[in-house]
């Protein structure tokens, strides 16, 4: 549904998420826009920018922006069953909360599932309520759905790691090329343990057919075979992985 601005021209945006688009033109990913999704009053906003490299949120001004859609609640935010978990309140410190991506939503909201991305938040919070009742160790521990007043999942709540997964293998914030350069040049730590202990949280999701044999993507196989073409890029020499 389109929206109207939010507000007066050079007003700043309450920007929420934001990302680079590309598509692929003659062979080549060119840069079409930036997508950004906005909060102007207690309403969610899908909207394309033509301008490029904001240094930060705020620097997204109302003029940028057009192809406003709005994001009604539904499509991203699920009405929260009885028997799961509520997450407490207030949340302790150490506290992720994971929010949906609505990057997508000017594409989903198009199709024949507008809601789509609501489903797969509670279709990811039922996964989690199992993994509550069968815990793994290298599995972040799930603290329950965060809940808005109308009672909806605004967000799913798992306790913090120190460290993100990126700034573990990219502390220097490297892009691709360079990063893989810093790889082959030290090569200095051994990660045939974190390989190891994702083999295990594999087998253990595995364990309970979390997945559709008819998805091909989403076959137990597919994971290992990731995880070993992660291995052969770290240049790890632990065993292979196998699935049996």
């Amino acid at each position: 549904m389109p929206s109207p601005h939010p507000q007066s021209p050079s007003a700043h945006v309450d920007v929420l998420q934001m990302r680079e688009a590309y598509e692929e033109v003659d062979g080549a990913f060119t840069f079409t826009g930036t997508l950004v999704v906005y909060r102007s009053g207690g309403d969610l906003h899908h909207a394309f920018s033509k301008a490029r490299r904001y240094s930060s949120p705020s620097d997204v001004k109302v003029e940028d922006l057009s192809n406003h859609i709005l994001i009604p609640a539904s499509a991203y935010s699920p009405l929260f069953p009885s028997g799961f978990t509520r997450a407490p309140d207030p949340l302790p410190q150490n506290c992720h909360i994971k929010k949906p991506s609505l990057m997508s939503y000017n594409r989903v909201c198009q199709g024949s599932q507008p809601n789509r991305i609501a489903e797969a938040v509670l279709q990811e919070a039922a996964v989690c309520e199992l993994l509550k009742q069968h815990p793994h160790p290298n599995i972040a521990t799930y603290l329950g759905c965060q809940v808005s007043p109308d009672g909806r999942i605004t967000g799913l709540c798992f306790v913090e790691y120190k460290c993100t997964l990126m700034k573990e293998v990219n502390p220097g914030a490297h892009m691709k090329r360079k990063l893989r350069s810093e790889f082959q040049r030290r090569r200095s730590k051994d990660y045939s343990g974190v390989m190891a202990a994702a083999e295990s949280d594999i087998e253990h999701l595995h364990a309970y057919e979390w997945y559709d044999e008819k998805v091909k993507t989403a076959l137990p196989q597919n994971d290992f075979d990731a995880l070993e073409e992660i291995r052969i890029w770290l240049g790890d020499d632990s065993k292979p992985f196998q699935f049996d």
